[in-house]
Parts: C-alpha cells; sequence; structure tokens
C-alpha cells in the first residue's frame, strides 16, 4: 500500500512540476511578444534622449580659442550657428546618432526659420529633441526631428 501512496505523491509532483513549466513558458512568451507599438514608443524615446543629449554636449562643449569661447558664451554649438558651419554640424549628429536613424535639425531666430541640416523624409513616428542657444546676440531655438529610417545624402 505504501508502495502505491509514493507513486501517486510521485505523480502529483511530476505534475505540479509540468504546470509550473507551462506557466513559465506561457509567461516569456508573453513578455517576448510584446506589441511593436510600445517597442517602436521606447525606441523613439530613446532617439530623443540621444538628440537632447547631443545638443547639450555640444553647447557645452568649450571652443578651444578662449577668446572665440568668450564670444560665444563657451559654446561650440553657439560658434557653428553663428559662423555657419551647417557641415561641421552635420558630421557631429551623424556621430552621435545611431546609423539607422534619420534626422532634421532646424533652427529659429529673429523671427525666420531656417532648416541647419537635412538628412531624409519622415516615414512613421518622429521623435523630436529641442535646445534653446544664445548666438550671435540673438535667441536660437533648434528643433531636432528624428525618426527610424534611411538617411539621404545631403
Amino acid at each position: 500500500m505504501s508502495v502505491k501512496l509514493d507513486r501517486r505523491g510521485q505523480m502529483h509532483m511530476l505534475e505540479v512540476l509540468m504546470l509550473a513549466t507551462l506557466f513559465t513558458s506561457a509567461v516569456n512568451v508573453a513578455v517576448i511578444s510584446l506589441p511593436a507599438s510600445d517597442a517602436n514608443r521606447v525606441g523613439d524615446e530613446m532617439l530623443r534622449q540621444q538628440g537632447m543629449e547631443l545638443l547639450e554636449l555640444l553647447d557645452g562643449w568649450v571652443p578651444a580659442n578662449a577668446t572665440v569661447a568668450q564670444e560665444h558664451r563657451n559654446s561650440t554649438l553657439a560658434l557653428w550657428l553663428t559662423s555657419g558651419n551647417t557641415t561641421t554640424l552635420q558630421s557631429y549628429l551623424d556621430g552621435g546618432l545611431p546609423a539607422a536613424a534619420s534626422y532634421r535639425l532646424t533652427g529659429t531666430h529673429g523671427g525666420s526659420t531656417e532648416t541647419l541640416v537635412d538628412r531624409g523624409t519622415p516615414h512613421g513616428s518622429v521623435s523630436i529633441a529641442f535646445r534653446l542657444v544664445w548666438a550671435n546676440d540673438e535667441l536660437w531655438e533648434l528643433k531636432l526631428e528624428l525618426w527610424y529610417g534611411p538617411r539621404e545624402a545631403t
């Protein structure tokens, strides 16, 4: 009789283990199969954050020449905006952003808006990073639009 009870206990234990394994597998499949919209939202937020950080770092990057640095409030971003150095600005953004990301940088100052760097046409969701910069006695409102897609040559 005791052998029969031991086997029932073993079978019950195997059933519990199998049920736990099935439950764990179901949870893993559900977590791995998150909706694509959530994954896109996370990717878009990462792009926005990277864009904000790149603009902030460039704004805080002090030019090597002390006189130039003083003229531009210790901001390489202000220096490049004032001098119209969009080629170097594009190289900086290209190097700092993922290769799969495209972007458009516009600047509004003195009542007009100009496109500083244009690296594609958005196809889908767009994240926006921004920065206010004082350059050449004007307040510049920079807007960096970012999205995943192929970069177009300029």
